[in-house]
Order: C-alpha cells, then structure tokens, then sequence
C-alpha cells in the first residue's frame, strides 16, 4: 500500500514541494490523498511530519499518534512524535518515543543523541552525558554530537574549555555548521577571549549572514574590545535583520556613551522604549545617560523605574553612585551594598563598594579590609582553576638577573592624573640601565600621554582584550622581578590577574592610595608622612616609604605661569579654592567650608567640580551652602569640564586652597602648590586623608596642617587676616617651587630605584 504512493506522480509531488520547504502546498496536496485513504499510517505520519515544519505542534501530535495506532511498528512516527513532544517541552514523553526507535537497531546515534538532548533539557547532566557518549560509540563522524555536548557543557557554569572542545571537534567534521562558530565566540566571550570570539562570530556570519544572534554577539566582543564604531556597525546590521532588538539598541547606545555622543545614545534608548517598555536595562542605562549629564534626579527616577521591574545589581549600584555624586555617600553606599549582595552581582559590584567607602566618614579600617577579603573569594571562587594554578608561588629561574625586570598594571596610561604624576618619573627610570620596563595596559584610549608611556618601552602590551587567564600568562612570560599595580579598585583595574599572583614581588602605588587588603600585593609604596610607623598596622601590604613624598607632579606638563603675589592684594578680599571631584564634597566639609565663609563675609569660595551638572543638581548642591547661610554673592561653582591648562589658570584667582576631609586631595594638591597655592588640610588616620599633608610637609607647609575641624577653620581666618604672611607663604612657594621634592622627578626616580632594588635583594635571601 506505501509502495503505490511512493510510485505515484501525486505524492512525488508532495516529496518535491516538501524538499523545497513548501510545506502549505504540499499540505493541500496530502489532505487530497489522505480524503481517499484516511487510515493510512504512511500519509498520516507525512501528515504530522509537514504539520511539524509548520509549528502546528499540537495538530502533528494527533496525526502521529494516529500513524501509531495505525501501525505500531513504525519507527519513523515514533522518532518524529518525539521531536514534536521535544519542541512541546514534554521531555519525559519524548525520552519514551526515542526509547522505542532504539529497538530497530539503526540510527542509532540519532535517537541516543536526542534523549541526551531531553536529558540536557530536563538539567539532568549526568544521563544527558550518558547517552551523547552512546551516540558517539555508534558514529564518532557525527558532528552534532560534538556541538550538543558543546551545548551542554556551556549550560554548565565554568565549564567554558570543554564545552571549546566539543564546538571545534564538531568544526572538525562540519566546518559549515554556522551554529558551532556561533557558540564558540559565546564561549569565548564569556571567557573574555574577544579575539578569538571575534574570529569565529564572524566565521558563522560568513556562513549564515542571516542569523541576526551571531551580530548581536559579535557587538559584545567590539564592545569591551573598545571598537566602538564596529559595534555600531555590526549592531545595526543585527537590527536591519531584526528591528526589534533590544540588545542592539543597548550597544550602539553604550557604544555612543562612551564616544561622549551623549544625545545620540539616548536616542537609541527612545527607540528600544518604544518596542519594550518593560525592559529593566533600558531603563537602567537611562539613568546612567542622565547621571552623565549631571541630572541626578531624574537618573534616580529612571533607576528606580529599573528597580521595580527587576531588582537588579546594576541599577543599584549605579543609584548609590549616584547619591554619592549629589553628596549623600551614606545612602550611597547603603545602595551599593545592596548591589554586591545579589546572587546576581558580579565583582564590580564589591570593587565600587570598596571604591566608594572611602569617601565615609565613619567607615572603620575594619571594615575597610573585611570588604577586601569578601572581594578576594568572590573573585577565586569564579575562577578555582587559575588560583589553583602551580605558577601561583612563582620563582624565577634567574635569581639574580644582569637587569631588574619591573612590570607596570594600568587602565590609566593616558591623560589620567596617574599618569600625569609619573610620566617623568618613568622617564628617568629608563635612561637607569639596570632596570627594564614592562607595560601593560588596560584601556582602549590612544592618545598623547599615551603614545609617551608606548616610546619607554619595547614591552608595551594592550592587555584590554584578553581574559584574566590570558593576562596571567602573558606576564608570567615575561618573567618579571616585580609587578606595580597603578589603580587598586579603580575603573580598568586587573586585580584578579594579580591575586593569581603573576610575579614574585607585587606592589601598590600610586593610582590607589589605600590598602588592596589582598595578600598576594606585598607591599603598598608610601611616605612617612601619608604613613607613620605607628600606622602600619591598618595596612594588608608592608609598607615601603620613599624619603620625601609618595608620588610627584610632571612640571613639564605645565604650561601655566603662577602668580608671584597672592589676588587678596589686589582683590582686599580672600578667594577660597577647591578643584576636587564632587564625591569628596561631603555635608561635613561643606559645613566646614560655610562657617569660614560665614566668618569672613566678604571672602568668596570657587569651586571647580570638573563634570558637568544640570541646573537642578547645581541649585541642590548651592542650596546646601545656602542653608548653612553662606550668602550667594560668596559662592562660585562651575560645574562644566574644561582643559587641564584652563582649569590650572584658574588657581592664580585663589589665595587659599581648601582640601576635602576624609578623602584628601592628590593631584590637586600636588598642582595647587605647583600654582604657588598653599593648602589647608585636615590630617587623618588613613593614606588618603594624608596626602595633603604629606605635599605640605614637602612645601614647608607643616602650619597649614590641621587636627581637627575647629583648627581647619581658625587656621583659615589666621592666615584670610594676615595678607602679609599670606603673601610671604605664597612668595617662598614660587621662588622654591623647582626645589620642591614633588616636582624633583630625578631624585624621585633614584629613590624609587632604591626601594625596588632593596625588595628585590630581601626577596633573593628569602629563596636562596
């Protein structure tokens, strides 16, 4: 009976139209024979097979059922009922009818692959693992095997390198199955091996330019490898494919955000809105458009509409920064808590907690270093296989090399404030002929500082495109002597590549100026001022203290001409300065700051907070002062962006600089005595709170350092009433300025050298 529909011109037909995937003809088509022979078990199991290309799968589960009723042998309505219950998700059903096909004893490798396939769905690994091995052991040549156990080793977290593995044998076999470069660029971006992702993302476009997932994946890996314009473009394609998109949308918006095209990245996110409202990263990443902007309330608003939809690591943590920048660190902090503590938060989450509690008053050393080490296990416990690894204690094979070799870490090596403090300094480090220079940068941003750092050295590395297992390697090749960290907890940082301890000696210094509570950095580099002895003990990392000061200011970057006279000379009035970032403005030092003023009516105070800010945060920051009665005619804010030799002119309008409390000023500090502006300082008890009086000390400025509030702001009216003195001060700062030893970056170099070597020599009778 088969044998004549096989043989008819009709049902060739029907083979045809199906062979082309016109499956509504060859529908039409087959109800014409199945009114003649309804009972048919052949035609009925067609029947459900087209209905299965039509994704009418509840239609095709009739129609095979029946085929099996009709003839409860036929294994083929069995397989295919299988693959419609597996579509239904009803895997147990589907496990029971691919069962039944294993007793023909052919295709065997496709039914066994199929029930590990229902296994993998129902997250049973182990059965799932079972019968994908069987399949194998019937057909080593099938290379759907190999990318079902890519698939399932992919669902399975930190198992990236096996479920590699099996993509590439499956590569092996079909190197045009489009879907197995597709999910080995996912595996590789997961383990942020971008270039290999981008490699075969672009393998499975070539292949299959229509699958819009694999341009929707591909923009992640031009994303974080800071190919913006690549981004935009791949994503646009992924839209022309799929318009509505979200993810895209969500690309070339970051993509515009961070090419400072504001306006138009949050167009993009207008168009996302306009498709899903009830996307919690659209509205997320609204917020973070308007905090860009210095609209901090209406950023507040958008993440809380980001947080009722979804409660969400990101929104938290971008809220808290945002109470942080409009001056309630506090709350701030207490929303990014929140955001570290998510099962679904990642380690940025702990890395701005720790970031930001230093701006806190009232935030113990304690619990400084307790948030460290909850840092260092959520970091190991990500990756147990490069902590475990056998380089972790590393020992050189030279012991004693002709040149030490020392390796700097950064995402800053461009025009950053780091970067400005130690330019010269590397500059003379280079003509030391016993040391080599390493350079391993972790940034997209090319730009004239920049190409300064890439000329010191032959070993310039961009590392920002490789994994943390990459990044280890690739320093651990070059057999350093010592590895110097220049951010800590700051944006671009790799401190999970150093905690996987990379070299031998690692060191902290100057991009972070706190303890990194990580015990695998040995020793943090300091000065006795910004750490006295009896300090050392709040400090993870033994503490190496350079003579004078702990970093110094590139002079040659500074163009600018200080006054010799203080303006009170000619103005009859005091012009109080501060240049720090808004976030170390807290309520304490504004109250600080208004009761000078309020003593010293006719004193005015500009302030420089180097972002931009809309009207409404600038009116809530001037309102603070307002309410402490610091009258309006006193208080200059500017809250716009401007070029470092513009914002440095600026000083020769201010007589006195006022540092920020408990977070001290660094750079600023080091260009305000640069500009011949002396300081007023509060001391504290940590790094940060004592680089304004460790640049003092090294003015011959110890009389402007301060104990406590009250002595800041008698201090402040001592030296607003003795012009006299007030000149004197700002007299000797220009005429000893290149005596300075922050500015001296040949002793400084010399210096460095020392302690280096001293660490080097200590390390060598250690391991001899």
């Amino acid at each position: 009976m088969t044998n004549k529909y096989i043989e008819s011109p009709h049902f060739k037909d029907i083979v045809e139209l199906i062979y082309k995937k016109e499956f509504l003809d060859a529908n039409l088509k087959l109800d014409l024979l199945l009114l003649k022979d309804q009972d048919n078990f052949f035609l009925n199991n067609l029947k459900g097979v087209i209905l299965l290309n039509l994704r009418d799968l509840d239609n095709a589960e009739i129609y095979l059922n029946k085929s099996i009723i009709l003839n409860s042998s036929f294994v083929e309505a069995y397989s295919n009922l299988g693959i419609v219950l597996f579509l239904k998700k009803n895997f147990l059903e589907a496990i029971k009818n691919f069962e039944h096909c294993i007793t023909s004893k052919e295709k065997l490798d496709f039914y066994y692959l199929n029930i590990g396939n229902c296994y993998r769905e129902l997250s049973n690994f182990q059965d799932s693992l079972k019968y994908y091995e069987q399949a194998l052991s019937k057909n080593p040549n099938n290379y759907e095997i190999f990318f079902n156990l890519g698939i399932l080793y992919l669902s399975i977290p930190k198992n990236f390198n096996k479920a590699i593995f099996f993509f590439e044998k499956s590569i092996e076999i079909n190197k045009k199955n489009y879907l197995s470069y597709f999910f080995l660029g996912r595996c590789y971006n997961l383990k942020k091996n971008f270039l290999n992702a981008i490699y075969n993302l672009k393998k499975s476009i070539e292949i299959n330019p229509e699958h819009y997932k694999a341009y929707e994946e591909i923009c992640y890996s031009f994303y974080f490898t800071r190919q913006l314009n690549l981004c935009i473009t791949f994503a646009e394609k992924c839209l022309a494919l799929n318009p509505k998109n979200t993810k895209s949308y969500l690309a070339i918006f970051s993509s515009y955000q961070l090419l400072g095209e504001k306006d138009k990245a949050y167009k993009f996110l207008l168009k996302a809105l306009r498709f899903n409202k009830k996307n919690h990263e659209i509205w997320n990443n609204l917020g973070v458009n308007a905090q860009s902007k210095g609209s901090f309330f209406k950023a507040k608003k958008y993440y809380n509409r980001s947080l009722k939809l979804f409660e969400n690591s990101h929104a938290l943590k971008n809220i808290g920064q945002c109470f942080f920048e409009s001056n309630n660190p506090a709350k701030g902090l207490e929303y990014i808590k929140k955001a570290k503590d998510l099962p679904d938060s990642s380690i940025a989450e702990n890395e701005s907690y720790i970031f930001h509690s230093n701006y806190l008053l009232d935030y113990s050393q304690k619990q400084y270093l307790d948030a460290c080490e909850e840092y260092r296990s959520k970091v190991t416990a990500n990756n147990v296989g490069l902590y475990l690894s056998t380089f972790r204690n590393l020992k050189l094979q030279n012991i004693s090399p002709i040149k030490l070799k020392v390796g700097f870490i950064s995402g800053d090596f461009n025009r950053h404030a780091v970067a400005i403090q130690i330019i010269d300094i590397l500059q003379e480090l280079k003509k030391i002929s016993k040391i080599e220079l390493f350079f391993y940068y972790n940034n997209f941003k090319i730009d004239d500082v920049t190409k300064e750092f890439i000329n010191l050295s032959n070993n310039w590395k961009n590392i920002l495109s490789f994994s943390d297992e990459e990044v280890f390697n690739i320093i651990k090749s070059d057999n350093l002597n010592i590895l110097v960290d220049l951010s800590g907890y700051t944006d671009g940082n790799r401190l999970p590549v150093l905690i996987a301890k990379p070299a031998p000696i690692q060191i902290s210094w100057c991009g972070y100026l706190q303890s990194l509570g990580i015990p695998e950095i040995d020793y943090i580099i300091s000065d006795p001022h910004c750490i006295p002895q009896d300090l050392n003990h709040l400090y993870s990392e033994k503490i190496l203290k350079l003579p004078n000061i702990w970093s110094q200011l590139c002079l040659r970057k500074i163009s600018n001409h200080p006054l010799k006279n203080t303006p009170a000379l000619k103005n009859n009035y005091i012009t109080f300065g501060s240049f720090n970032h808004d976030k170390k403005i807290n309520i304490k030092v504004i109250e600080t700051w208004s009761r000078i003023l309020n003593l010293l009516p006719n004193s005015k105070l500009i302030i420089f907070l180097g972002k931009t800010l809309d009207s409404y945060s600038l009116n809530e920051l001037k309102n603070i002062f307002f309410q402490n009665k610091v009258n309006e005619t006193q208080l200059v804010i500017n809250s716009h962006k401007m070029p470092r030799d513009q914002l440095l002119e600026c000083y020769n309008q201010i007589d006195i600089s006022l540092d920020t409390f408990p977070y001290s000023g660094g750079t600023t500090s080091l260009e305000s005595i640069a500009m011949c502006v002396p300081i007023i300082t509060l001391v504290g008890s940590l790094f940060l709170s004592r680089t304004g009086y460790s640049v003092n000390m090294n003015a011959d400025l110890k009389e402007w350092c301060c104990k406590n509030e009250e002595e800041y702001i008698n201090k402040a009216i001592y030296f607003s009433n003795n012009i006299k003195k007030l000149n004197d001060v700002r007299v000797n700062l220009y005429n000893n300025r290149l005596n300075n030893p922050a500015f001296n970056n040949k002793i400084f170099a010399q210096n460095f050298i020392t302690i280096l070597e001293q660490v080097w020599n200590n390390h060598k009778i250690q391991n001899v």
